[in-house]
């Protein structure tokens, strides 16, 4: 009976091909992002690690403080090494040796991902290792000329000969290119300029200490790090060998974010997924009734009959599973191709199969598939052979007052929890509130999931008479038929319901963190203009700046705002972990001040302004004198000059440029913006002009006022936005093959009803019709309630992060409303499919049936 239970089975997978291809699609779509991530993330893993091994593992040694605090390597111990007859070359590196290059025609090359970096060149023409090879012109030893890499010099037509600019965190300079080469390190967008070393060293060191040192040494490397070690205690050397190791771990590490994110696609696609599939094998047992009722009466017991659809749902898995593998290769490449004509400077190391990009997916996607037909297996089982021979879908005939009852309490215990958290702010610290909103958010969706069907008949009854009111009796008949199986339509709607739930949820979230930051910025910059660099470049000002743009005529003052890596009141943790604005002038001449006691003027003074959260968590007031910390050790004392009420525009402390200068050096500091305050009758668009023409070749500097700040951060809150927004989309596509699967199947199940209908008079364009607005009034229920509930979640988390400055919540009601609509024309689009079906019903046919 086993053997023919299987091949019974068998036979009706391959029968009903368009039910399988339907509840195949949900299974691929999941396991195609895990098979992807897993093989991306092995073959961008492989071909970094590939770079990584070739760039290190031609350095015998690399010498690096073992400090971390300290200021670094002292000049004296570059020229004792390449004293000593046993080393054959010694290389420098310097702090942040980060750049931005541009070509002859003054524009900056974009690298993407990829690093833009200079390089040293040693005086004597000696390099550290073979990661690079001039093909063109000599190395560049003189001041003034440099070498760039050939993939950069392609991309921007450079040729030996040219100037070109290099901008860096301290100054902007013109090098004569008289080399090019080619270079391991060749990936996307790099550019990699050699410079001689005094101009390296001008730029990227304090002139007296180094960050690290890369070694060539005669003979046996191990003898020659021990000898070193010995001779220099404060300072590490490690080969390198270990040295590859340890940046391909740190490139796995980072390259893991990649995975989560292509993780987080595949959840939502099996979380969603699995209800559809559990929908249809519902839906496939309704139909099956008489049959499985046969097999009873022929000696199949219970469990035959559950594992039977258990069997058909692995199969229906290991096939899925199988597809998205296949599929997850696409992908990979896809994001291959967009990541290189984007310039992302990411290395095609081709497909790389490991066993997780083969079995993660098939385990999952059988798993999840069997998971999500088991209580529909199980009912099948418990089906009683002469009940089963009645015609009709009995599940409908259910009573619901159970889970309707379940399902409510979950929700209003969800959602008392949310509102609890959302109205008092005394409940714990903002991390605790809102972590009760995501449970409560997850109470209330298990109870929408639970109490759905019950919801669903007013709601759906509701909405099927407005659809349908233009349509006459076919609109009456496609709203009875959205409402008779309420079990049914929640179903279908749930993953819309799911989508539109987060959609609602984050668009208001957005838009409150998009309100705020204008408010903010309206009533805190009173300044005319603001420069600062791009925060896709990841560069700061250089430190020139502020200087040159002083000079300006129409020019008041200039304040310059610096990053510190400065503590108070204890040493730092960590190198470069604890930043504080630090500024030279008043900020109350460039942002608006609240000032509970004191003075906000720092100019020409040692001191620091504290918000008063600060000043209380410190013991300190106006007059007292707090400890500034570097990350090196070093310390100094600065007196409290003011203390203002807390300002997150601001951050929560101020430091004078003459306190800061003390302890950290020019080239530790990096520039965060100029705020420009014009002269009272100054034209502020020549002056606009004006600073333009001034920074223009500094590559890295926007000038902007009020209105472009607001511009430039709603661009980063969209960014993020978009982000969440591509993962929630999945859920809307596999909507959309829930919708049409349900149709689909509802079609099947109705045939005889369909044919009814057009023996006494329907018109297949009616017929049509009929389903089109049975998918319409499915699709605007699951908006319509994914929607209100989003909304209600979205409130409450806005409050439970009042603490953040979130202070006015915004609704976008327009991108809501323009949601729903487009919810309708999913349904439409789902039902493309069904309704064609549908029409071509022969009427004599599938009444005989």
């Amino acid at each position: 009976m086993k053997n023919a239970m299987r091949t019974i089975s068998l036979r009706n997978l391959s029968a009903h091909k368009l039910r399988l291809a339907l509840t195949l699609l949900a299974v691929i779509l999941g396991t195609a992002f895990i098979a992807g991530s897993n093989m991306l993330s092995a073959s961008m893993n492989n071909a970094f690690t590939d770079i990584t091994t070739s760039t290190y593992e031609s350095i015998d040694l690399q010498a690096s403080p073992k400090d971390k605090m300290s200021l670094g390597i002292p000049l004296s111990v570059r020229d004792e090494l390449r004293a000593n007859p046993d080393i054959v070359a010694v290389d420098v590196e310097g702090l942040n040796p980060s750049i931005v290059v541009a070509g002859p025609d003054g524009k900056a090359l974009q690298s993407g991902g990829a690093p833009s970096l200079a390089l040293s060149q040693a005086p004597d023409g000696s390099t550290v290792g073979n990661i690079t090879t001039l093909t063109e012109g000599s190395i560049p030893t003189e001041p003034g000329t440099a070498a760039i890499n050939s993939g950069a010099a392609e991309k921007a037509g450079i040729k030996l000969g040219d100037d070109i600019t290099m901008v860096s965190a301290t100054s902007r300079d013109t090098y004569r290119v008289v080399g090019i080469y080619d270079t391991d390190m060749e990936v996307g967008g790099f550019v990699g300029l050699v410079i001689p070393e005094s101009d390296y060293l001008k730029s990227f060191t304090d002139g007296q200490h180094l960050s690290g040192m890369p070694i060539d040494v005669k003979g046996d490397v191990a003898a020659a790090q021990a000898t070193l070690e010995a001779k220099y205690p404060d300072l590490k050397f490690e080969t390198g060998t270990a040295l590859a190791e340890k940046a391909n771990k740190e490139i796995k590490d980072s390259l893991a974010f990649m995975n989560y994110f292509l993780w987080a696609f595949a959840a939502i696609a099996l979380l969603v997924g699995s209800f559809i599939i559990s929908n249809t094998f519902s839906m496939i047992i309704s139909q099956r009734l008489k049959e499985f009722a046969l097999l009873r009466s022929l000696g199949a017991s219970r469990s035959q009959i559950t594992t039977a659809v258990v069997f058909e749902a692995a199969i229906v898995g290991l096939i899925g599973s199988a597809l998205g593998i296949l599929a997850g290769m696409g992908i990979t490449k896809a994001i291959y191709a967009v990541m290189e004509a984007q310039d992302l400077g990411m290395p095609d190391a081709g497909l790389s199969l490991d066993t997780a990009s083969i079995v993660a997916p098939i385990v999952v996607g059988v798993l999840v598939t069997v998971f999500s037909a088991w209580a529909p297996a199980r009912r099948a089982g418990r089906v009683h052979p002469v009940q089963a021979m009645r015609s009709g879908d009995q599940s409908s005939s259910n009573s619901l007052t159970v889970r309707t009852i379940i399902g409510a309490v979950f929700m209003l215990a969800g959602a008392a929890a949310a509102l609890y958290a959302g109205l008092n702010s005394d409940m714990g610290d903002t991390k605790t509130r809102a972590i009760t909103v995501g449970v409560a958010t997850f109470a209330v969706i298990l109870g929408l999931w639970l109490a759905g069907p019950a919801l669903s008949i007013p709601i759906v009854g509701s909405i099927g008479r407005v659809v349908g009111l233009p349509f006459g009796n076919v609109g009456k008949l496609a709203s009875t038929n959205s409402r008779r199986n309420p079990r049914r339509t929640a179903a279908t709607a749930f993953a819309l319901t799911l989508g539109l739930t987060m959609v609602s949820a984050i668009g208001m979230m957005g838009a409150t963190m998009r309100d705020n930051v204008d408010d903010l910025i309206d009533t805190t910059f009173t300044a005319d203009y603001m420069l600062r660099a791009p925060a896709t470049m990841g560069m700061p000002i250089p430190l020139t700046v502020p200087e040159r743009v002083t000079h300006i005529d129409g020019v008041e003052a200039a304040t310059a705002l610096y990053l510190a890596p400065v503590t108070i009141n204890k040493p730092p943790a960590t190198a470069f972990n604890d930043m504080i604005g630090a500024i030279e002038g008043d900020p109350a001449k460039a942002m608006t001040l609240d000032m509970e006691s004191g003075d906000s003027n720092l100019e020409g003074r040692e001191g620091a302004i504290l918000d008063s959260n600060l000043a209380t968590e410190h013991g300190v007031q106006v007059g007292d004198t707090i400890t500034l910390f570097s990350f090196s050790g070093e310390q100094t004392q600065a007196p409290v000059t003011g203390i203002f009420k807390p300002n997150p525009s601001i951050g929560t402390a101020i430091l004078s440029m003459e306190s800061v200068s003390r302890i950290v050096p020019e080239q530790r500091l990096r520039l965060l913006n100029v705020i420009i305050d014009a002269k009272d009758g100054a034209d502020l668009q020549q002056l606009r002009t004006d600073l333009e023409d001034e920074v223009s070749g500094d590559l890295t500097v926007m000038v902007l006022d009020r209105e472009d700040v607001k511009g430039e951060v709603g661009k980063q809150i969209t960014m993020m936005l978009n982000i969440l927004y591509a993962l929630l989309a999945l859920s809307v596509i596999i909507a959309v093959l829930g919708i049409m699967n349900t149709l689909a199947l509802s079609v099947s199940e109705r045939r005889q009803e369909i044919g009814m209908l057009r023996a006494v008079g329907m018109q297949r364009s009616q017929v049509s019709r009929m389903i089109h607005l049975e998918a319409i009034v499915i699709a605007l229920y699951g908006a319509v309630v994914g929607s209100l509930i989003g909304l209600g979640l979205g409130w409450a988390f806005i409050k439970s992060l009042s603490d953040m400055g979130l202070t006015t919540i915004s609704v976008p009601w327009l991108q809501v409303g323009v949601v729903v609509l487009a919810s309708g024309l999913v349904g439409l689009i789902a039902a493309l499919m069904p309704a064609r079906g549908a029409a071509r019903t022969q009427p004599l046919e599938a009444i005989e049936e």
